[in-house]
């Protein structure tokens, strides 16, 4: 250890040394309490509270953390809605997040692109008719609903027509962020790919823009997507004459590509565009491709690499994304990211992170319109969890007329309606049927029946308990059992009958002759 402290080049202190020795005793595995999400560096460090995870430590003296749970951002929009934002704990069902863009054209952005930088999230995306320029659009928010415009770089030096599909990538050897813009001549001839990089820290300011070059590309490309793995640039792109997406290859970033899988290499079909690459946490890659015509339903879909080798990788056959909201309509052209939860923990409401967790919570409310589908279960954790119907100010005042569902602590949970009429609507001679021992492949045995005309038929005892409870009739008479003399004990209105558990002889059966109180009994 003295060795090593040597060679070290600023001062450690002792809690670390103690930690590094025993950690690199035990063959460099440890499980550590930490307070963050992040890769641990060496050096003076804050821990506070208590977040387990895996990890190793390396001859650098480097932490390690095994990949934390992780949420998949997409990033996309649809030809009603502009700018959405969805999000999924395994990539492939989908939630909506809050999200809220309302710029004067944002019904016209097309082709978003999202990159989180600290605090922030940056949009790139690309006008569509009437307002279509050859400039991009960049947008700051750090909350996903307010958000302002950053810088709307140009490419018109390089391209008369329009521009399309800015995709973000981060070059980490460069340090450096960029975009890859789709150029489209005016006469929509030639489609190529360009490069553009902010020259200020803000991204107020940016580069002209570079033709990305390569031996045998193709006349029209258009929505690349970028990917360092080594030492190679891996170039996803919509071949815009043959429709086939292709991949070309580079050990430089903007020169020098050639094209590694062309035609039908993936046994996809064409129809696929805006291909969005994120990496799994097992090393293996998932592309999404924005099927984009109708032969392949206007949805997304994704495939997945057998390996983490991009080079080398067998990609699965394509499965549509899905969720609560189905992707249902133009939900197109976007990008997906895999984020850790404290990096969107800030964005998410309370409701939005619950729901990921396969809850929600009391605190928030969500206002469905029209069909829904559920898929799964929909809980509620918390005890004073409400379902309302209506809205405030109408008959069904969401704050009085509701289903409460609640845990008493043992489990066993009620439902409450408050001035509100829980009905079932049946059709003439219908019957609503109570059932026992139903399973996914059975309905069960029927126990009790109650049928349009109010009838109510139990297949076995109708059970009366509690003293001087009874049927009660519309002209008010009574029908009650108990032991004992009713005399004086049991009120009831004249005409009732008493069925005595215990009587004999003149003692069994009592008739209210007289009175309105609990005396005039007579037995019989």
């Amino acid at each position: 250890m003295k060795g090593l402290c040597k060679s070290a080049t600023r001062k450690v202190n002792m809690t670390y040394i103690r930690l590094f020795y025993l950690l690199f005793s035990f063959s460099c595995m440890a499980r550590l309490a930490l307070a963050s999400d992040v890769v641990m560096v060496p050096g003076a460090q804050t821990i506070t509270g208590d977040k387990t995870f895996s990890g190793t430590l390396n001859a650098t003296g480097r932490f390690e953390a095994m990949s934390p749970a992780s949420t998949y951002l997409f990033g996309t929009f649809d030809n009603n809605k502009g700018l959405i934002f969805s999000a999924s704990t395994d990539g492939k069902r989908w939630l909506p997040v809050t999200t809220t863009y309302s710029a004067a054209d944002a019904s016209n952005l097309r082709d978003p692109s999202w990159i989180k930088v600290g605090g922030t999230f940056y949009v790139a995306y690309a006008l569509a008719s009437p307002t279509v320029t050859n400039s991009v659009r960049i947008i700051k928010s750090t909350d996903l609903v307010n958000w302002s415009t950053v810088a709307t770089p140009s490419i018109s030096a390089v391209a008369s027509g329009q521009a399309w599909a800015p995709e973000w990538f981060y070059d980490e050897a460069a340090k450096q962020h960029y975009i890859i813009v789709t150029g489209v001549s005016a006469d929509l001839s030639a489609m190529k790919l360009y490069a553009l990089n902010p020259t200020a820290s803000d991204f107020s300011t940016w580069s002209s823009a570079r033709e990305v070059t390569g031996t045998s590309l193709p006349a029209k490309m258009k929505d690349g997507f970028l990917q360092k793995q080594g030492n190679t640039y891996y170039l996803f792109y919509n071949n815009n004459t043959t429709g086939y997406l292709e991949v070309a290859t580079s050990t430089s970033r903007e020169s020098g590509y050639t094209v590694a899988k062309s035609g039908n290499w993936s046994g996809w079909g064409n129809g696929y565009q805006g291909p969005s690459l994120v990496a799994l946490p097992d090393g293996r890659w998932r592309l999404y491709l924005d099927a984009y015509t109708a032969v392949n339903g206007n949805k997304v879909f994704f495939a997945e690499s057998g390996s983490s080798d991009l080079a080398t990788a067998t990609w699965s056959t394509l499965t549509a994304a899905s969720n609560a909201t189905g992707f249902v309509g133009l939900y197109e052209h976007g990008t997906v990211r895999r984020v850790t939860d404290l990096q969107v923990e800030q964005v998410l409401s309370a409701l939005e992170r619950d729901v990921l967790a396969d809850k929600a919570s009391a605190n928030s409310a969500r206002t469905l319109l029209g069909p829904t589908t559920q898929s799964g279960a929909l809980r509620f954790s918390s005890s004073d969890a409400i379902i309302n119907f209506g809205t405030a100010g109408t008959l069904n005042d969401g704050t009085v007329n509701r289903f409460r569902f609640y845990d008493d602590g043992n489990f066993v949970y009620g439902l409450t309606m408050q001035s509100f009429e829980f009905g079932f609507c049946m059709g003439s001679g219908a019957s609503f049927h109570f059932r026992t021992g139903a399973t996914p492949s059975t309905s069960g045995t029927d126990v009790a029946t109650l049928n349009s005309s109010g009838d109510f038929a139990p297949i076995g005892n109708l059970v009366l308990s509690g003293t001087g409870k009874g049927v009660t009739f519309a002209s008010t008479a009574k029908i009650l059992s108990g032991a004992g003399s009713p005399e004086s004990v049991v009120a009831a209105p004249v005409g009732s009958l008493y069925l005595r558990s215990d009587g004999g002889a003149g003692t069994t059966l009592y008739v209210k002759q007289s009175g309105t109180g609990n005396t005039g009994w007579v037995g019989k």
